[in-house]
């Protein structure tokens, strides 16, 4: 699948652009990088299937539509600040620093865009999780303790178990004292 993307047309005019610095280059490089991450994203998320219920998958898609027009606007402007540095309109250092919060927007994007779009199956995966844990608990708090590998509720256990034990003995003793009584009476 070749993607036609705008964004890395600007990016690829920026590195063999006479213009440019060896900062300017470095700089687009991680913006061409952070491209071809969206790109294969984009492209993995296209084809997976989703068995989330619908309201989920609107949540997802209307983030997911969001990301994408701001990745327009992000377009828009490398377009636009190349022509501009192109033209003399501005100088070697508002570029750069122009061109560094672009290709930081572009770096953070992937990662925002996604987990935004799958904020709302998380939570839902995170209450099935409680629920499940919650089921663990109820079959046997030692069992669900270790399968969990929480320590200190093993220890705690432990304790529950002790205090049982010690419980049990102080009754044992209880009942022997008790025991001649009953004998004599």
């Amino acid at each position: 699948m070749v993607h036609n993307s705008e964004i890395l047309g600007a990016l690829v005019d920026i590195v063999r652009g006479p213009e440019s610095t060896l900062e300017d280059v470095e700089i687009a490089g991680r913006g061409i990088s952070a491209e071809a991450r969206f790109s294969r994203t984009l492209i993995a998320d296209k084809w997976t299937v989703y068995d989330d219920p619908v309201p989920v998958l609107m949540e997802r898609n209307l983030a997911f539509s969001d990301h994408l027009i701001e990745r327009g606007e992000i377009g828009d402007s490398l377009a636009e600040l190349w022509r501009r540095r192109c033209a003399g309109e501005i100088d070697a250092a508002a570029f750069t620093a122009t061109l560094e919060d672009l290709v930081r927007r572009l770096e953070e994007q992937p990662e925002e865009a996604f987990a935004a779009a799958q904020n709302a199956p998380e939570k839902q995966r995170a209450a099935d999780a409680a629920g499940e844990q919650r089921a663990a608990v109820a079959a046997g708090e030692q069992q669900a303790a270790v399968a969990a590998g929480k320590e200190r509720a093993a220890v705690a256990a432990g304790k529950e178990r002790a205090a049982y034990v010690e419980a049990q003995l102080a009754a044992d003793a209880a009942r022997e004292r008790r025991a001649p009584e009953v004998a004599e009476g």
